[in-house]
């Protein structure tokens, strides 16, 4: 089971419980803020990043590699 974690870094790492440690990290660019992550069994391997900009990325985590993203204003209804 993998958990992931944003925090002050520029970076969500990726933490398996089994191990107790960091397995992956996956890059933000410089100054990003991770406002919710999101995960769904239905998809196993893929995490949705909001960011407190509004951007939304999509992630592989096996690959470590982003192959969608926008901007929205969905963080307005986060802060709300």
């Amino acid at each position: 089971m993998l958990q992931a974690v944003g925090g002050s870094d520029p970076f969500i790492h990726i933490i398996s419980v089994v191990q107790s440690a960091v397995v992956g990290q996956l890059p933000l660019p410089a100054g990003t803020a991770v406002a919710e992550l999101s995960a769904a069994s239905e998809c196993p391997g893929l995490l949705l990043v909001l960011s407190r900009d509004g951007t939304l990325q999509l992630w592989q985590i096996s690959s470590g590699a982003c192959f969608w993203s926008c901007k929205t204003d969905a963080f307005t209804a986060v802060s709300a």
